[in-house]
């Protein structure tokens, strides 16, 4: 089973939208997702539930101990995608397991015993609390959304930077699936200069992929559906091939879930296998000129303000034998 996280340090990137319409585009094509929402604002919940109960058991139990992963789960308004959703208590749960030994690795471990499923994608937040390094410590594969905002494309190093100290901190070896552009209009030419910015830092690694920008992704959280389930919308503003547009991703992400990994080898755009032997961590924060920081990041919210308390990679003990 494999795990993709979707990330970026900076909010309003789309990463909800991009995680709700990867899991149905995926259901349709017949594949078991579970989607983890790891974001207190719960964006990705409201596009998946119609509604949920207070006292229903969120994510934030799962961090907090009380519940089980595969105790939270609940069928979406898509066939054949489920979703562990998240409430605004989740804030609280990060600062009250800060202390707790293994705190980066819970949700990692509350992945083991679940089955039935080819993939899990995980939400996440902008800021890197513990909620995002667990999502990205229990991820196989990251990827990465942006829009051109000079703020968006410095959340994709700073991801990348986080993925490179948990690596260095033994803690995981993700890899980055890609870089996504979202909001894309091409007659905007602010567009074209961050796609040619990410392709310079990232090579490879920038997807085909352009998701365009349109005023019909606005309405899904209103209506609890996912914008392939909305066929009104399709025959109003002729979105009827609304699908294709993220068909490069899929194609990825197909190849990560059933192909064989020398065939995954063959294309480095999805994995950075064209990068250095160590998961292709330091080889891309050195193209992406990142400065990487060894023993602890520090916790910022999206508009660069230290907040109360500090996410330090830990190294996992080894057991002496």
């Amino acid at each position: 089973m494999q795990t993709i996280t979707v990330a970026n340090r900076k909010g309003g990137v789309g990463k909800s939208s991009v995680t709700t319409h990867l899991a149905a585009a995926l259901g349709i094509r017949g594949a078991r997702v579970l989607v983890i929402d790891m974001d207190s604002q719960a964006s990705t919940t409201s596009m998946l539930l119609e509604s949920i109960a207070d006292d229903a058991p969120t994510t934030t139990q799962v961090l907090l101990g009380e519940a089980r992963l595969a105790g939270i789960i609940q069928p979406s308004t898509r066939e054949r995608v489920d979703i562990a959703p998240a409430c605004s208590e989740l804030t609280r749960a990060q600062f009250a397991i800060v202390g707790k030994t293994g705190r980066e690795t819970i949700l990692r471990r509350s992945l083991r015993d679940l089955t039935g499923y080819d993939v899990v994608l995980i939400d996440t937040a902008p800021e890197l609390q513990l909620a995002t390094v667990n999502a990205l410590v229990a991820a196989t594969h990251v990827l990465m959304p942006f829009t051109p905002d000079p703020k968006a494309l410095e959340g994709l190093h700073t991801t990348t930077e986080a993925v490179a100290e948990i690596a260095a901190a033994e803690l995981a070896q993700p890899r980055i699936l890609g870089c996504v552009q979202v909001a894309y209009d091409r007659r905007l030419g602010v567009t074209e200069q961050a796609r040619e910015q990410v392709h310079a830092a990232y090579g490879e690694l920038l997807l085909d992929t352009r998701i365009r920008s349109n005023s019909s992704f606005i309405v899904c959280p209103a209506w609890h559906r996912d914008i392939f389930a909305m066929e009104h919308v399709f025959e109003r503003d002729g979105l009827a091939g609304g699908e294709q547009r993220l068909t490069r991703v899929l194609e990825c992400m197909e190849l990560v879930i059933g192909q064989a990994q020398q065939e995954l080898a063959r294309i480095p755009r999805c994995l950075g296998d064209d990068l250095d032997g160590d998961g292709g961590h330091a080889g891309l924060a050195r193209a992406a000129r990142l400065r990487l920081r060894a023993g602890g990041s520090r916790c910022l919210d999206e508009s660069g303000r230290e907040l109360a308390h500090e996410v330090s990679f830990t190294r996992p003990r080894r057991r002496v034998t």
